[in-house]
């Protein structure tokens, strides 16, 4: 047994036992710190569902009061209106043989130039557009029609300007 140590270096075997020992100690510190992470993990899951649970208790009862409120508003503007008709009723009796029709008219029909985008993209779009008119205006002329006069001084002619002779066809 000496024999087969007696190559071996002593401070090799020191180093050798120290890395294995600081090997072992990472291990526990990696395992420590896992736990942790899986208890910080567990703790963070159960507050979501705590938060959730409540988000949705909250929505539930804001529904309610707001649908308790909109029946509260309902009932209170319906007897407001019968109020308001019972007034006019004995305020002006002439009133009394009157029936008030819904309105029938139908919603205005919308424009058929819709400009989408920004403000600035919207005027952009409409100024565009308006001088795209302005001189689609300027640039056509009406055709005139048979035996009218264009109002240029050749009056029918149509090869020959004034003070020319005439060629034949």
């Amino acid at each position: 047994m000496y024999f087969r140590n007696l190559f071996r270096n002593r401070h090799e075997d020191w180093l050798e036992q120290q890395t294995l020992e600081m090997n072992a100690c990472h291990v526990q510190d990696l395992l420590r710190k896992d736990k942790q992470h899986e208890t910080e993990l567990a703790r963070v899951e159960s507050l979501n569902q705590i938060i959730q649970f409540e988000a949705m208790r909250e929505l539930a009862e804001t529904k309610k009061s707001h649908a308790a409120e909109l029946n509260r508003v309902i009932e209170e503007n319906q007897r407001l209106r019968d109020e308001a008709k019972r007034l006019q009723l004995l305020v002006i009796p002439a009133l009394k043989n009157v029936e008030f029709e819904p309105d029938k008219t139908p919603p205005p029909s919308p424009d058929k130039n819709v400009y989408l985008g920004t403000p600035w993209q919207r005027v952009l779009a409409r100024e565009i557009e308006l001088q795209e008119r302005a001189a689609a205006e300027r640039f056509t002329r009406p055709v005139p029609t048979e035996g009218a006069s264009d109002g240029s001084s050749s009056e029918g002619r149509v090869e020959a300007p004034l003070g020319e002779p005439r060629k034949p066809s």
